[in-house]
């Protein structure tokens, strides 16, 4: 006759074998064992503590079920590396916007009426041209004493100021390396080329187109940016 105490042996054998053995064949065993129980209950054990229905058989199979589940969970962990945790993943790095070089205050030396008809020369303008706009070799245009021309350059802006007095202000932008457009907030007419050595910057006006200006117009306005840029070279202010 097979006691309690077997019952007992063949759940801790199920317990003892973990996931490496088939729970069935221990749920079949035990399950036999409750029913020779059943069949051969000792006249001292109470009918309703001996006595397992159907339903008890299955409440009985589905603990096995459970146990079984909780064993292998316990025994299946992740892969772990021996070598320790992999290379983190390098940053990738953020590009940063291009360094504006115009950005700064900048300013000419005095300049002579002489430098600025040596400019317009050097710019192709002949004596005609000048003529007709009015421009006066001896007298430059009213600035035979000579004028300081300073540029304050923002990521933006580009304000023209002569003797300290502002005369111009208007919108540009970077083309290139060598290369930028000024111009009002609707168009950046006006081309020029730059280049910059240490502290010194030197910009030649390469086009002006301004818009709805008449042949004389566009001249004198050609004429100006000439004397302005490229009369002398700008140096940074600190």
């Amino acid at each position: 006759m097979t006691t309690q105490p077997e019952l007992d042996r063949l759940l801790s054998d199920f317990l003892s074998n973990g996931t490496d053995e088939l729970a069935d064949r221990v749920i079949d065993a035990a399950l036999d064992q409750i029913e020779d129980i059943n069949q051969r209950r000792p006249s001292w054990v109470p009918r309703r503590f001996s006595s397992m229905t159907l339903s008890s058989r299955f409440v009985l199979a589905a603990v096995f079920g459970a146990l079984a589940v909780g064993a292998a969970l316990s025994v299946i962990k992740p892969i772990q590396n021996p070598y320790g945790a992999g290379p983190s993943a390098l940053p990738t790095a953020v590009p940063t916007a291009v360094q504006n070089p115009l950005i700064g205050n900048w300013t000419s030396s005095r300049t002579t009426c002489a430098q600025q008809n040596a400019a317009l020369t050097r710019a192709g303008f002949t004596s005609a041209q000048l003529q007709s706009d009015g421009w006066d070799a001896a007298t430059c245009g009213g600035l035979k004493a000579g004028a300081t021309f300073e540029l304050d350059v923002t990521s933006t802006r580009l304000v023209v100021s002569q003797d300290g007095v502002v005369g111009w202000d208007g919108a540009y932008s970077l083309v290139d390396a060598q290369t930028f457009k000024a111009g009002d907030s609707k168009s950046l007419y006006i081309t020029y080329r730059y280049t910059i050595i240490g502290d010194q910057l030197t910009i030649d006006m390469v086009e002006d187109k301004l818009p709805s200006a008449s042949a004389g117009e566009l001249l004198g306005e050609q004429i100006a940016q000439t004397v302005i840029y490229e009369t002398a070279p700008f140096t940074r202010k600190p």
